[in-house]
């Protein structure tokens, strides 16, 4: 496991592939991985490079077609009993705005307008449209053989990533836009002046959080100590570990720019109407070191700071002991690990999850046992104890908040405890050496995470500068400290044919009931009358509370078809047709419905559901040569409710390898080969998705839902050398 820190999301763009030796998976209720209690649905384990008595190393370096460079190194080998691998790279992506000059707008009308025809607004800014993603890591292995039952192993993983600058990475397209002076809803918010040739000109207007970068940190540290005692085996599995996940690091840098300017003449000084009007959206009339502009006659409004951080720190072991028993293996478990959790937004003052500690608890007894001919019986059996250790608002007895002598609320120890029991259960009937059947069933737990149950509610201010109605709302993102947890019980049924040329065919039917079920409910207020539903261009607040809803019933069928010889022409295909339907969701008119298929809206916050697709499916032909000369061509279908939030699309990638010599060869990869739904940028695009569901029909609310682009063409060009 690693950190489930403020949300249970581990960000993958930031985990280098370089560093990935190969990756096991267990799929499905039957599954008896040691976290399978935390998992039903599955697991899988991201290998580092294996060790080798021989001594290998082999060198990759290339670029791609927007002049990322990317290079790693791996070594492994042994030294006697001493056994190494040693892997370190850097790799990233610059994107099609690398080095581009684009203008950052502010809609007249805020979102409702954007990508409409007529559309105006404001310019902040033109500058740099750069959001270069960096990754760099390295893996560092020892294993020393005492004997040939005995060894140590000790290791490192460090991985580190993130967007400097931040910039359009995190960014909105509002659609062609023709620039006025001023804008209309508000005449005290104007364009820059330093752009005023633009005015009345349309122009593809953008939008970000400027002066801001981002970084993501993992350093784990682990070791494995193995020891053979007869037939048996003892394994012992510490770590520990220190992830700072996606920080973004704005600070005093964004109020280098400004969000716009005031009209010809009007005053900044305190208690001028400019002035409350820069108070009251992002900034302030001067930036961070009290210096204010005034340029023809127009006085500049600054951007405000803009950060989060949060750290997660990380301890755990596993204790396993395995018995054989002829064909059958046992294998008696207990795993112990836990997270310490600290966040804040802006500034450490601003706390939204005070040290928060979560520890786990977990006896398991799995086996995979062989008793009876034709039939195959794998058990796990799961005893968890989970614990939180954090703070809540204090309240009265008439349960109101409790507050010091300035006014300030005041935070007191929650504690936690739940226990579980979770059991797996898989049959494997085979009457013939190419037919098997399969049935599982099981049942997993997923506990409350630390952002979802420990400290205030917390507030944070628009991420980027959308107008009216989002200038002077945000999102207030509330807990629930009598949250459970939730409950998933899984059924599985399927099937596996083996053809005479060595193809296999694949099918799974599988039903998920989960209970108490996480969600967000999405509300909104309006922060100039108080009433639940935004009006006109009053400022907007978005408000989340983490719930548990009664029932969750997912349910999909798979078929897989693969055909993969070492030589000759190879193809596969998959496909998933599922649907995710809520229920028990209280009150009503709010996202997400009751009865509905599940899909989130663009502006996310984290915990809300993206769309559930009805249908996805990935097909790929491949030929390899004796000489190892290979290629392939894949497809990926995006049915509806994709990801994207777009109408069905298809997406092919092929990849190439062609050996030069014995020691060096060339690859070539290509992602989205025809450029599919590209639309020329890679930014999000409001108000072209799937629109947001409601108990009360269909409709897109204030947060309306965000389309995004599917990733633009990117090819990459390598060489390996091996020795």
């Amino acid at each position: 496991p690693l950190a489930l820190g403020q949300y249970g999301v581990w960000a993958t763009q930031y985990f280098p592939t370089f560093l990935i030796g190969g990756a096991e998976t267990e799929t499905g209720p039957g599954n008896t991985t040691p976290f399978a209690n935390l998992a039903v649905g599955g697991t899988i384990n991201l290998l580092s490079p294996a060790f080798t008595k021989e001594t290998h190393a082999q060198i990759d370096v290339g670029v791609d077609s927007y002049q990322t460079q990317f290079s790693d190194l791996k070594a492994t080998g042994s030294l006697g009993r001493l056994s190494y691998v040693v892997v370190a790279g850097t790799s990233g992506y610059n994107g099609p705005f690398y080095q581009t000059n684009k203008c950052l707008v502010v809609p007249d009308n805020g979102g409702a307008n954007d990508n409409k025809a007529g559309n105006t607004g404001i310019i902040e800014n033109c500058l740099d449209g750069s959001g270069s993603l960096f990754t760099k890591g390295e893996v560092l292995k020892l294993k020393y053989d005492f004997s040939q039952a005995t060894s140590l192993e000790l290791g490192f993983v460090g991985a580190w990533g993130g967007y400097s600058p931040q910039g359009s990475a995190w960014g909105q397209s509002v659609g062609p836009i023709t620039i006025e002076p001023c804008l209309t809803a508000n005449p005290q918010e104007c364009t820059n002046p330093h752009f005023a040739g633009l005015t009345g000109s349309t122009i593809s207007g953008y939008t970000w959080y400027t002066g801001s970068s981002l970084y993501n940190n993992q350093d784990i540290f682990d070791a494995q100590f193995k020891q053979a005692i007869g037939n048996d085996t003892l394994l012992i599995r510490p770590y520990v570990a220190d992830i700072e996940p996606e920080v973004i690091n704005g600070g005093a840098n964004q109020q280098a720019y400004t969000s716009y300017y005031s009209p010809v003449g009007a005053s900044a000084a305190p208690g001028s109407p400019f002035e409350d009007s820069c108070l009251g959206g992002y900034g302030s009339a001067s930036n961070a070191s009290g210096y204010t502009e005034t340029y023809n006659g127009q006085t500049a409004c600054y951007g405000s700071p803009y950060a989060t951080y949060e750290q997660d720190k990380l301890y755990g072991s596993t204790f396993s002991y395995l018995h054989p028993m002829g064909a059958s293996l046992l294998n008696l478990t207990y795993d112990f690990h836990g997270q310490s959790t600290f966040a804040y937004i802006n500034a450490p003052a601003d706390v939204s999850v005070p040290d928060t500690t979560v520890r786990y608890n977990t006896v398991s007894l799995t086996g995979d046992i062989e008793v009876i001919r034709n039939l195959g019986i794998d058990i796990g059996l799961y005893d968890t104890l989970w614990k939180v250790i954090g703070q809540e608002p204090e309240l009265n007895a008439q349960g109101a908040p409790v507050v010091d002598a300035n006014g300030n609320q005041i935070l007191e120890g929650y504690v936690r405890t739940i226990s579980r029991f979770d059991p797996h259960f898989a049959f494997t009937f085979k009457p013939t050496r190419n037919l098997s059947y399969r049935a599982s069933v099981g049942s997993s737990s997923t506990f409350p995470f630390a952002g979802q149950v420990s400290g205030f509610a917390t507030y944070q201010q628009p991420a980027i500068s959308l107008g009216p109605p989002f200038e002077g709302g945000g999102t207030l993102t509330e807990k629930n400290t009598s949250l459970d947890p939730e409950v998933d019980i899984a059924y599985d049924l399927g099937a596996d044919y083996r053809l005479k040329n060595g193809s296999v065919l694949s099918g799974d039917l599988q039903a998920n009931v989960i209970h108490n079920v996480f969600t967000t409910l999405t509300t909104e207020k309006d922060l100039t009358t108080g009433g639940p539903a935004c009006a006109g261009n009053d400022p907007c607040e978005g408000i989340f509370l983490p719930a548990n809803v009664a029932q969750l019933k997912a349910e999909s069928a798979t078929v897989k078809y693969s055909y993969t010889p070492f030589n000759g022409w190879g193809y596969s295909i998959s496909a998933a047709a599922d649907r995710s339907i809520l229920n028990g969701i209280p009150g009503a008119g709010g996202v997400p419905a009751n009865g509905v298929q599940i899909c989130g809206n663009g502006f996310a916050a984290p915990g809300i559901a993206t769309c559930v697709p009805y249908l996805k499916g990935y097909a790929s032909i491949m030929y390899r040569l004796k000489d190892g000369t290979r290629a392939a061509l894949g497809a990926d279908y995006e049915g509806k409710n994709n990801s994207y939030f777009q109408t069905p699309l298809t997406l092919l990638n092929f990849t190439a390898t062609r050996p030069v010599s014995k020691l060096f060869a060339l690859n070539l990869a290509v992602e989205n080969l025809l450029n599919t739904n590209n639309d020329g940028a890679y930014l999000a695009e409001p108000n072209l998705g799937v629109p947001l569901v409601t108990d009360t029909g269909t409709g897109q609310g204030t947060f309306i839902p965000a389309r995004i682009n599917a990733p633009p063409r990117q090819v990459r060009l390598s060489g390996t050398l091996k020795f």
